[in-house]
Parts: structure tokens; C-alpha cells; sequence
């Protein structure tokens, strides 16, 4: 399940919890459910801000690197088995050895990685 849908989930349960809320609006229950929705509203928008990012990203590899977003989207391991590929987005990537600005970076093991080329997996050695 994706983190947005799961926090649109307790978003939900929130405001349900308290529209369906029947006693004194100045009790402590009735406190503690506008508390837990205040809550539940800014996970959420947390996390929607982070995806949208990151949906953002991906449609950008998409219009822009076609071949490179069809090879990651249909990425095997060697026994064919279908790779999850996880998005991270990060603002004003730097490389430690040179200080200059990068468009992306990884932490991929060379010693324990596949390469891609021409949208198939090699071991490398």
C-alpha cells in the first residue's frame, strides 16, 4: 500500500471520528479528536507533498528518458523475478569529491550490482 493512501486512511478515520463525535464539544474526548485530527491532517500532507515530488520526478523520466523509465519499470533480477525500484528525492545533491551540483546519485554496490545496458540486466563483476 503507498504511504499517501495509507495516511489518506487515518485522515479519514479522523474527521469520521469526530463528525461522528456526539457528546459536549468542550469535553477532553471531543479535544482529543480534533487533536488527532490535526494530527492525521498533517501526516498527511506530509507525506502527499513527498509524493507528489517523487510522482513528479517519475513522470519527468518518463517524458524525457522514455528508454531508460520503460527499462526500470520492467527491471528482473537474473531468475526474472520482477525488481522494485524505490524513488528518493533529494534537494540540491552535491558530490562529496568535487562540490559540484549532481542531478542524482546512488549507493548501488559495483562489487554486488547489476548495470544496465541496453534495457538488459548484467552482472557486473
Amino acid at each position: 500500500m503507498k504511504p499517501k493512501v495509507i495516511y489518506d486512511t487515518f485522515l479519514s478515520e479522523a474527521q469520521k471520528n469526530l463528525e461522528s463525535f456526539n457528546g459536549d464539544n468542550k469535553s477532553k474526548e471531543y479535544k482529543k479528536l480534533q487533536k488527532e485530527l490535526r494530527r492525521a491532517e498533517n501526516a498527511f500532507n506530509s507525506a502527499n507533498e513527498k509524493y507528489q515530488i517523487v510522482e513528479s520526478a517519475i513522470a519527468d523520466l518518463k517524458d524525457n528518458n522514455l528508454e531508460e523509465y520503460d527499462a526500470l519499470n520492467d527491471l528482473k533480477d537474473a531468475g526474472g523475478n520482477a525488481v522494485d525500484v524505490y524513488i528518493i528525492t533529494k534537494d540540491n545533491l552535491v558530490n562529496d569529491k568535487t562540490g559540484q551540483k549532481v542531478d542524482g546519485i546512488t549507493k548501488a554496490n559495483p562489487n554486488n550490482a547489476y548495470m544496465l545496458i541496453d534495457n538488459n540486466t548484467k552482472e557486473k563483476n
